[in-house]
């Protein structure tokens, strides 16, 4: 038994020897592996370390070599300024050039479509007129950026993303781009637009649904167009911005055709019929009672607000395009205020002058505007009715219609001259010039002497064949003052500096 509990007893204790040894061997491999990973930690993080140098090594490379391209320019042979990968632009003139190359299908430079090309702008810019980049057929596909800058014009919108400015493909991209369309936000804005087939009344309405508050010149150059759309558009945009100082809607009627030479008969349907609602019930029925009583159609019409003051201009005329119709005038309706008191509705008729012949809505002049004209101190109408010419040189014509204080009311003022070239109302006269050949040149002044304007002083330039040489005539109030020899009317002129407004050339 003893034997057998001894043999036991070195059994066990071989057997614990045997695992101190193997649990210290086991201790010193784990030691050994904790310092072998430490070392791969260390060596792991000097990695990463080395990396992060590298890569924040590579990242100002690249900086740099973006601010190496960036500040790297060229000029190309279109006339742009490449820089930065963008093609500049600062002027609209470059603008301008840009939308005719895209609509063109023009390249910018070899090999670079303009169409899909990348732009930046350097400056704001103020556009002229209807602008837009690329069309329907061609649109824009390239990237423009802005870069905080605003591009100011007249766009019509057409679906595209930036409503009208540019018209873009699927692939465009616009940003960091102000676009300020002055025909929405400005009721100074004009559009002036003609229009002679149904297509064109079509784009007419999409320009005054786009520019709800623009002021409008119309020229409808055909008979049977169907404009009731339109002149209720008018209406509503009269009915909305109308007393707003300088406000108009202007219309005229050019007949068109090959039997535009027929005479007018009842019930023909006439674009302009639908305009006379314009007006308002109380004029338009005036307007339809002229047409009738004239035997003609509504050949122009002008509302307008002056100040406290609605003018409304209208004329009747033929069919025929230089036909004046029955009528031996036109017309103007005024109501409102003025100087302080209330007009009530006032129709006054305006005789045609010798020369006349049809002549409102001729030209994008015709307006009324507020000037004193007989220098009595109060504001009266100035009627611009466009320009004439002729051998003897180039006018503008007026009329005028004054405001009689005492009467609380307005008049025609037949006395003042409808053909002038400058109005001097603040030198209280006005001038005009002609010639008649080569021999002979005048300038008149004229001025208000007791209420009625009057020629108050003359030059007349003559040349004679026989003498060969040049006399020069001053007048003042039609009796001769002065006459003497000139080389012409350069020394005329600087004879008599305050009448200097020779013809020349």
């Amino acid at each position: 038994m003893k034997k057998i509990t001894g043999i036991l007893f070195a059994a066990a204790a071989g057997l614990i020897m045997f695992l101190g040894f193997q649990c210290r061997s086991y201790i010193l491999q784990n030691r050994q592996l904790q310092e072998e990973l430490a070392d791969k930690d260390r060596l792991i993080k000097a990695c990463v370390e080395e990396m992060r140098q590298k890569q924040e090594a590579a990242e100002l490379a690249q900086a740099r070599l973006t601010e190496i391209l960036d500040a790297a320019e060229y000029e190309t042979e279109t006339g742009f300024v490449k820089k930065g990968g963008f093609y500049l632009i600062d002027s609209g003139r470059q603008l301008s050039k840009l939308a005719e190359m895209v609509r063109e299908g023009e390249e910018i430079e070899q090999g670079v479509d303009a169409a899909e090309a990348s732009y930046r702008l350097r400056d704001s810019l103020e556009m002229q007129d209807w602008f837009s980049i690329g069309t329907q057929q061609r649109p824009f596909n390239g990237t423009f950026d802005g870069d905080g800058h605003y591009i100011k014009g007249k766009f019509v919108p057409d679906g595209g993303e930036t409503e009208g400015l540019i018209h873009t493909g699927s692939a465009a991209r616009i940003r960091n781009l102000d676009i300020r369309n002055g025909m929405d936000k400005s009721p100074e804005e004009e559009v002036c637009i003609g229009v002679d087939g149904e297509e064109e009344v079509r784009e007419l309405e999409q320009h005054l649904e786009a520019f709800p508050d623009c002021r409008v010149w119309l020229r409808v150059e055909a008979r049977d167009l169907e404009m009731q759309e339109t002149s209720k558009m008018l209406k509503e945009r009269w009915d909305r911005n109308g007393k707003q100082d300088g406000y108009y809607v202007s219309l005229f009627f050019w007949p068109f055709g090959e039997d535009g030479e027929e005479e007018w008969k009842p019930g023909m349907p006439y674009a302009m019929t639908p305009f006379s609602a314009l007006a308002g019930e109380s004029w338009g029925k005036i307007i339809e009672t002229a047409v009738e009583q004239e035997e003609g159609c509504l050949r122009y019409m002008e509302i307008e607000r002056i100040g406290g003051l609605t003018c409304c201009l209208f004329e009747v005329g033929g069919m025929s395009p230089y036909s004046k119709g029955n009528g031996e005038g036109y017309h103007i309706l005024l109501e409102g205020e003025w100087e302080g008191k209330q007009i009530q509705e006032q129709h006054l008729y305006i005789p045609y002058t010798e020369m006349e012949m049809g002549r409102l809505g001729s030209g994008y002049e015709n307006c009324v505007e507020a000037e004193d004209i007989d220098f009595d101190g109060k504001k009266d109408l100035l009627i611009h009715e466009g320009y004439s010419s002729g051998s003897g040189g180039s006018w503008s014509n007026y009329r005028a219609v004054v405001w009689r204080e005492e009467t609380g009311e307005f008049e025609y003022y037949p006395s003042f001259p409808e053909q002038l070239v400058c109005l001097e109302f603040d030198r209280q006269r006005v001038v005009t010039h002609g010639s008649m050949g080569v021999g002979y040149e005048h300038v008149t002044e004229l001025g208000v002497v007791d209420g009625e304007y009057v020629c108050t002083r003359e030059l007349e330039l003559v040349y004679s064949e026989k003498n060969a040489a040049w006399s020069l005539s001053y007048y003042e109030m039609g009796k001769l003052v002065k006459m003497q020899e000139v080389s012409g009317s350069d020394e005329a002129g600087s004879l008599y500096p305050d009448l200097d407004y020779w013809i020349k050339g």
